[in-house]
């Protein structure tokens, strides 16, 4: 569903920790198709990371504000956190159509994902690319902004 002036404050989520036996959409299969914009996970193929629910998709929205963003995965296949360090818990985790304009998010941290956020065609910003305290568990990636003035043009700038 489209979202017009819409403006939050420090979301934080974490993927389910089961993820990803059952991979998604299972159990929602037959709930598929009833909002428009529910990802079908086609794209995914056979990659188990790939098909694991999302924190946050931003669909046909404009002038929407999002001051500090915590999106998590902890675990991978029984529990498992080796994934974390690696950023491979999960492929995605925050997708954007490119229909959205006038989209300001501030503060965006993300942990044991492989694309910070997502957008068709392959465009992606990665975790590996903006790392920070390396060292220092739960590995933290984080942006202080990502700004999508206009459909088809995002840009993102690190800390």
């Amino acid at each position: 569903m489209p979202l017009t002036t819409a403006s939050s404050r420090q979301i934080q989520t974490e993927s389910a920790y089961f993820h990803p036996q059952p991979t998604a959409p299972t159990p929602f299969e037959k709930a598929i198709g009833k909002f428009p914009s529910d990802p079908d996970f086609k794209e995914c193929n056979s990659d188990a990371t790939c098909k694991v629910s999302w924190a946050l998709a931003i669909y046909q929205s404009s002038n929407v504000h999002i001051v500090g963003a915590g999106l998590y995965s902890w675990f991978f296949d029984n529990y498992n956190q080796d994934c974390i360090e690696k950023r491979t818990c999960q492929k995605r985790i925050l997708w954007i159509d490119d229909a959205t304009s006038g989209l300001y998010m501030y503060n965006l941290f993300t942990v044991g994902v492989e694309e910070m956020f997502s957008m068709p065609g392959g465009k992606a910003v990665l975790a590996k690319d903006n790392v920070m305290l390396a060292d220092k568990k739960p590995f933290p990636s984080i942006l202080a902004t990502v700004v999508k003035v206009s459909a088809f043009q995002p840009t993102a700038e690190s800390m």
